[in-house]
């Protein structure tokens, strides 16, 4: 009887000492850098997206969002659709209200420039650059909330403004980047 005692104390015991801590939520965390108002953006090629991203991370890449012109020049422009654009945006999480950052292979890639114009552009003021190994060891271990759909916005420019702001600057600072044109 003493020795079934002492084998049920025992089991209690392992049992209550191998017992897992409960897991934390996200929301429990304080570590976590994205809050529902940040959207990481990785605006590498899809393969380079593909094989290696941040969770939480959305995929932008300007050839996306660009039409042939010319089949026969192969020359093309920024879509001149400016809400499908705009919806397309929220739909992947970002609005002029909502902290971007923008992260590429190097901070200053023309990839990250040319987001960059186009959402400041588009109304964004919180943009920050980024490259992925720089993004890496400031947030080490960190958790990322997957961006919410946003709502879409309707740009401040008239239609005649945003026709003039596609075909004039959107070929120098879209479909390729030029600090000469567009800035740093």
């Amino acid at each position: 009887m003493l020795k079934q005692l002492s084998l049920l104390l025992l089991g209690c015991g392992l049992f209550v000492a191998c017992q897992q801590a409960p897991t934390k939520t996200l929301e429990e965390t304080s570590n976590s850098i994205f809050k529902v108002k940040t959207v990481l953006v990785d605006t590498r090629d899809a393969f380079s997206y593909t094989s290696f991203h941040i969770p939480g991370s959305v995929n932008l890449v300007s050839n996306d969002f660009l039409v042939l012109k010319n089949p026969a020049t192969k020359r093309y422009i920024m879509d001149p659709n400016l809400t499908e654009t705009i919806d397309r945006l929220a739909r992947k999480g970002l609005a002029p209200d909502r902290r971007i950052i923008l992260m590429s292979t190097t901070k200053n890639s023309g990839e990250n420039k040319k987001w960059h114009w186009l959402l400041k552009n588009l109304g964004f003021e919180d943009i920050d650059m980024t490259s992925v190994d720089e993004f890496n060891s400031k947030n080490k271990n960190a958790r990322y909330l997957d961006p919410e759909r946003a709502d879409v916005w309707i740009l401040k420019l008239s239609p005649e403004l945003q026709q003039e702001f596609i075909l004039k600057k959107g070929s120098d600072c879209f479909v390729k980047y030029s600090d000469k044109v567009c800035g740093s």
